[in-house]
């Protein structure tokens, strides 16, 4: 087993590498940008990545909706493939949804076609191609 975490570990470095590499060209570019533009961009990028880490360390994690997320959209999909949903149970350690019928599309659903993203992204096409309205929500997201 250690050998396997040994391979998994020098897999994942060039990845972070990569997400190393852009942080700090990310600071960079926003240092230059302030030496032009003032300070206030520094200030803004300063004040969202502190807010960023307050709401990482200090919110709980929302696992529970997480979880209803992942097991509607197995609901969803099983319902997409003619199979009756029976039941769904939702818990901070788990859930479960009770099909007529599984199959491979039903059980990998949440890992390709997650309902929050997919909810996400029809707002940000549903806003694209009809036109940004202020003021109102888009489908899922305002």
């Amino acid at each position: 087993m250690r050998l396997v975490k040994l391979f998994l570990a020098i897999a994942l470095l060039p990845a972070c590498v990569a997400v190393s590499s852009t942080t700090w060209d990310a600071a960079r570019t926003v240092i230059s940008a302030t030496a032009q533009s003032g300070p206030i961009l520094g200030w803004a990028f300063a004040a969202g990545y502190g807010l960023w880490l307050a709401v990482f360390l200090l919110l709980p994690r929302p696992t529970r909706t997480y979880v209803l997320g992942h097991e509607l959209t197995h609901a969803l999909w099983a319902l997409l493939m003619g199979a009756r949903v029976g039941g769904l149970k939702v818990g901070k350690s788990g859930g479960q949804v009770r099909t007529s019928k599984t199959n491979w599309a039903i059980t990998l659903a949440p890992y390709f076609f997650h309902s929050t993203r997919c909810c996400s992204s029809s707002s940000f096409l549903e806003r694209t191609q009809f036109g940004d309205w202020t003021g109102t929500s888009g489908c899922c997201f305002s």
